[in-house]
């Protein structure tokens, strides 16, 4: 049986044999491949899938599309039995295929917390499986016609991004507790490639960067920190601005707005 391996965070890429697939039929083929394999040995139901993917047409315009993609799909993936197609089903065999998604939360729910006088092993264990987050679940992938699937996209990387985050910040905190400083530096810049405006991070790396003696390291992070942090303000005004101008008082709002956000 050849090895069927599916990355869908911080993108979405399929490898059979080493060998990258790319042909798929369209974009729905590949959301309808990511969607089983990010919740695998599940019976998903044929008219949900269908509903899922093409709800804005007729229930019989829609299954006939599914089948079609389900048939498309099939041939990609040469018969492989990770995918079984069933009457009135679909699921996704964990055992029999590599998703990183899947490995991704299963390492952490083994993993649970952890504890104040964790061992090495088990911090290089958090760190293994945090090596799997290589950015947001399917970013940079979209379909304009498919809410459903769209929401349900968004909750699953809102999900994710959210434990990655507990789970860094919580290799941070045991790595300051055990003066592991180099270690410290290294997660929280990982943290910050991700979420540059995280302000502990910021703290933390500036922590460990002075405490090694990188003193002008640690201004100079500073001084990116408060960048960050003064950028990410405006942002936020800007779209409180624009919310407010948006609004039913629309004029009244402009004029309001004029008082938080001065001209200069």
């Amino acid at each position: 049986m050849s090895v069927l391996q599916i990355k869908l965070l911080g993108g979405f890429s399929v490898h059979l044999a080493d060998q990258p697939l790319t042909k798929f039929r369209s974009d729905k083929a590949r959301a309808l491949l990511a969607y089983l394999a990010a919740q695998p040995d599940r019976d998903h139901a044929r008219t949900t899938l269908a509903t899922l993917l093409w709800g804005d047409l007729p229930d019989s315009s829609a299954k006939t599309n599914l089948r079609i993609e389900l048939s498309n799909l099939n041939k990609l993936l040469a018969d492989h039995p990770a995918l079984v197609i069933e009457r009135n089903s679909v699921r996704f065999q964990r055992t029999l295929a590599t998703v990183d998604v899947v490995t991704f939360q299963d390492a952490l729910t083994t993993f649970g917390g952890l504890p104040a006088e964790a061992q090495p092993t088990q911090l290089a264990n958090l760190v293994t499986a945090l090596d799997l987050y290589q950015g947001e679940f399917l970013v940079g992938f979209h379909l304009s016609d498919a809410i459903e699937f769209e929401e349900w996209q968004l909750l699953t990387q809102e999900q994710l991004h959210e434990q990655a985050m507990h789970a860094l910040n919580l290799l941070q905190q045991r790595y300051a507790e055990q003066g592991s400083w180099a270690e410290l530096a290294t997660a929280a810049r990982r943290q910050l490639a991700l979420v540059p405006w995280q302000e502990s991070a910021h703290r933390n790396l500036m922590q460990a960067l002075a405490t090694q003696g990188q003193r002008s390291a640690a201004l100079d992070q500073y001084a990116r920190c408060c960048a960050v942090l003064q950028a990410e303000l405006g942002r936020r005004r800007l779209r409180r601005v624009y919310a407010l101008i948006r609004g039913p008082e629309a004029q009244q709002n402009i004029r309001w707005c004029a008082t938080i956000w001065p001209s200069r």
